[in-house]
């Protein structure tokens, strides 16, 4: 697939799919300590709000691209010939 945030791709570069699930739980327990740190804060609180709406949106996202993801396999070998760097692939180093 491409990834876009420079990050992931670095990340996912290595093929590694523990390293990846490494990662992004520490995202997850980051995101959680501020949000737990900054509990009684209403500032806080408004933004795990629309941190909930942006995630739930993603979701319907993938949800969509679950869906229709037969219909675009055909078409994923041209845009990886043309992604580039940004062309990421989660497979075993031989």
């Amino acid at each position: 697939m491409v990834e876009l945030n420079p990050m992931a791709r670095a990340i996912m570069a290595y093929g590694s799919p523990a390293l990846l699930a490494a990662w992004k739980m520490g995202l997850v327990a980051g995101a959680c300590m501020i949000i737990f740190i900054g509990r009684r804060s209403r500032f806080t609180e408004v933004g795990a709000w629309i941190a909930c709406a942006v995630m739930a949106m993603l979701t319907v996202h993938w949800l969509r691209y679950i869906h229709t993801a037969h219909e675009l396999t055909p078409y994923l070998e041209e845009v990886s010939e043309h992604a580039g760097d940004r062309w990421v692939a989660m497979t075993p180093t031989p």
